[in-house]
Parts: structure tokens; C-alpha cells; sequence
């Protein structure tokens, strides 16, 4: 299984364990210039933005580590975007 096919696997098992949870699904794999957005959902009032990172062995870091400045700044622009594109939940909290 490639790369581009684990990481929709991982993206499957998150959304399904967070949907257990109480969330409910928005959108999946939020493309715009600015980045890309793996999962958004809503947890209550508010809406969170989730990037799901998978690491099969931990000696490289934790998945979380993965996840730099860089990374941080292209996932609050995709998700700025976002709520651009979905004004109605603008003015909801979100995380």
C-alpha cells in the first residue's frame, strides 16, 4: 500500500473514531491554494479543523512533531478559506 493510500486510511480511521465521539463530518479533504485541510468537523458549536499524521515507527518523532510552523500556518490559511467558502459557521469558535 502506498503512501497516498495510508494516509487516506489513517484519514477513514480518525474521522470514524472522532464520529463515535460525538462529531459530525463537514468536509473531507479541503483543497485550496493556500493548503489543504484533512477532516473538518463539528464538535457542538464549534468547528475543528484536524490534520491527521500517522508514524509507523516513533524514532523519527512523534506524528504531532510533524506538524511544523510552516505546516501550522498553511492549515490556518486552508481553514480561513474555509470559513470564507462557509460564512454560516464564520462566527462559531473553532480549533
Amino acid at each position: 500500500m502506498g503512501r497516498p493510500a495510508r494516509g487516506g486510511e489513517w484519514e477513514r480511521r480518525a474521522e470514524r473514531w472522532l464520529s463515535r465521539r460525538g462529531l459530525r463530518l463537514l468536509a473531507r479533504n479541503f483543497h485550496c491554494r493556500q493548503g489543504e485541510l484533512d477532516l473538518v468537523m463539528q464538535d457542538g458549536e464549534s468547528t475543528v479543523f484536524i490534520e491527521v499524521r500517522y508514524r509507523q515507527c516513533s524514532a523519527f518523532g512523534s506524528p504531532a512533531a510533524s506538524v511544523d510552523m510552516h505546516k501550522q500556518l498553511r492549515i490556518q490559511h486552508a481553514a480561513s478559506v474555509f470559513l470564507v467558502r462557509n460564512p454560516r459557521l464564520a462566527e462559531a469558535p473553532c480549533r
